[in-house]
């Protein structure tokens, strides 16, 4: 089941969450031994990350972790190089006329052998809902004024990505388990980007458009009482056509309409929360008592004849020229019959002819050697068929010889029943034979000694 719910304002439910304090630690910086021709700069990383920390208020701060690694490079430095951070600061040996020092982080092995730096925002991930963010996916790179000859520099650093997180208020859905999150944008939200280690120029690259989506799978599928929120990593950009898909094991939610700035001065991490709508019970598809044939439009019908009580038979089955035979079915209210699979085999379709107050009746059931088509009525009903006019299925509504036998027509009498009259049999009805346990035509006038019953008419109400 999938439900649609609009006007979402993303834009007036972002705050912004400053990415404003570090993380002190107290390990050891492990230093290289300084080599002839180079020298050492200590790095101090200052307002930046590789993970987020909520204070008791709530105000997020982005944070280092001791062990997180930089690749940096010194200009005039043939490769770049990889080092630890520990105690929100590194150590870079460069040449000894280096006058600026380019970082990146997260930094990789790869990264030593490349003359650039390729990082691709990732479309999907698969997370636990209790994971910290992973710095690995979430880039940042700064360039270092080195040239004063200072053994110790800031590193102040630009993000090509914000962080936008998202949770959810679980009023009247606590229970439901969260499956994925899925943010799609008009804009390209995910994409690759080029970071050159010499000039410090950052390119962007977009491939097509699944790079306007981002997928988050959550592999533990926890409560929404028990989810706080998750991360979604964004190019840094203003977003129109915000649309989030919020997945779960009940319903699919999709919120739309949305839009927000992710690119304000000064600010990496956002958030909102959203909340999902109250969840509509939907009533089961049934067939209702028609009563007035002014109910009676085109649409999906139950053709029922009162048997023992608590059951109808309707159409069943038809084989090669043999009459159509009844199918048992029970009811609990005679008002209304439930929508089952078994019992929609057994409908029909009123379809217009075109002319006022005569309707096609179109089998919805399968026979064995017969394929579904429309109703058909003999061309004359008297003693020589026994007074008992067989019905034929035709794959054409419309005949171009006897087109009256295809066409009937519908009332409803003063005791509830439907009355279905043949337009090519003159006081011909559309019946049930109780002592031949079959349907067919019968006449009014004449019923030679059978004992017809009427149906009652259902109509599909979805």
């Amino acid at each position: 089941m999938k439900s649609i719910y609009k006007t979402i304002a993303f834009a007036g439910t972002l705050l912004l969450l400053a990415a404003g304090c570090s993380k002190e630690n107290s390990a050891v910086s492990q230093e290289k031994e300084p080599v002839q021709g180079t020298r050492t700069v200590t790095v101090r990383n200052l307002s930046t990350k590789t993970t987020v920390e909520y204070e008791g208020s709530d105000v997020s701060h982005l944070v280092w972790l001791d062990g997180d690694k930089v690749s940096y490079k010194g200009n005039g430095d043939s490769s770049m190089s990889l080092a630890e951070v520990t105690s929100n600061k590194f150590t870079a040996t460069v040449n000894e006329n280096a006058t600026s020092l380019f970082v990146f982080s997260p930094g990789l092995d790869s990264h030593t052998s490349a003359t650039v730096i390729s990082f691709r925002l990732p479309r999907t991930l698969t997370v636990a809902s209790t994971d910290s963010l992973d710095g690995q996916n979430f880039p940042m790179w700064s360039m270092v004024d080195i040239s004063g000859g200072s053994s110790e520099v800031d590193a102040v650093y630009n993000f090509p990505a914000s962080l936008w997180r998202v949770a959810i208020d679980t009023t009247g859905h606590s229970n439901e388990h969260l499956k994925s999150m899925q943010v799609t944008t008009n804009e390209y939200c995910a994409g690759r980007f080029v970071f050159n280690p010499d000039s410090g120029e950052v390119t962007y690259y977009e491939r097509d458009d699944s790079e306007k989506s981002i997928k988050i799978t959550f592999s533990d599928e926890p409560l929404l009482k028990d989810f706080e929120y998750t991360h979604f990593i964004m190019k840094s950009q203003a977003y129109t056509g915000v649309t989030l898909v919020i997945e779960t094991d009940v319903d699919t939610y999709t919120l739309e309409g949305g839009s927000m700035n992710l690119a304000k001065e000064g600010r990496t991490v956002y958030r909102t929360k959203v909340s999902l709508p109250e969840k509509e019970e939907v009533a089961d598809p049934e067939y209702v008592l028609v009563k007035d044939a002014s109910e009676i439009t085109a649409g999906t019908y139950i053709l029922a004849t009162p048997y023992q009580t608590g059951t109808y038979r309707v159409f069943g089955e038809k084989t090669t020229n043999t009459y159509i035979e009844p199918l048992t079915i029970s009811y609990s209210d005679a008002e209304r019959i439930t929508a089952t699979e078994e019992i929609n085999q057994h409908s029909c379709k009123l379809e217009e002819t075109g002319e006022s107050g005569y309707w096609y009746i179109f089998s919805q059931w399968n026979y064995d050697n017969q394929s579904m088509g429309y109703i058909k009525s003999m061309l004359v009903v008297n003693e020589y068929v026994d007074y008992v006019g067989k019905l034929t299925i035709s794959a054409d509504a419309v005949l171009t010889s006897n087109p009256y036998t295809t066409q009937w027509s519908f009332s409803i009498d003063s005791e509830g029943n439907a009355v279905v009259a043949s337009r090519q049999i003159e006081d011909g009805y559309l019946g049930f034979f109780e002592d031949k346990s079959v349907y067919g035509v019968y006449l009014s006038t004449e019923k030679g000694g059978h004992t017809t019953v009427d149906f009652k008419l259902y109509k599909l109400n979805q």
